[in-house]
């Protein structure tokens, strides 16, 4: 269940860092190509790390509740 989540927003992030690839390559260069070239790849990696960070939270706060279990 809560994993399908956490790998979407990953699936999401990759799928805008392939499409800055795009604007990076195969378009001719604009001030609002550049614009998206940034805003692309910056919301991308934003939503990988976002979700990988996330994830070790959620990771850590299940280890910390079973640990002071024990």
């Amino acid at each position: 269940g809560l994993e399908y989540g956490f790998t979407a927003v990953m699936f999401g992030g990759s799928m805008f860092i392939a499409i800055s690839s795009i604007f990076w390559y195969l378009l001719p260069d604009s001030d609002s190509i550049c614009h998206l070239r940034v805003w692309f790849l910056t919301f991308g990696v934003t939503l990988i790390l976002a979700s990988m960070f996330s994830r070790t939270w959620l990771y850590l706060r299940i280890y910390n509740v079973v640990h002071v279990r024990l």
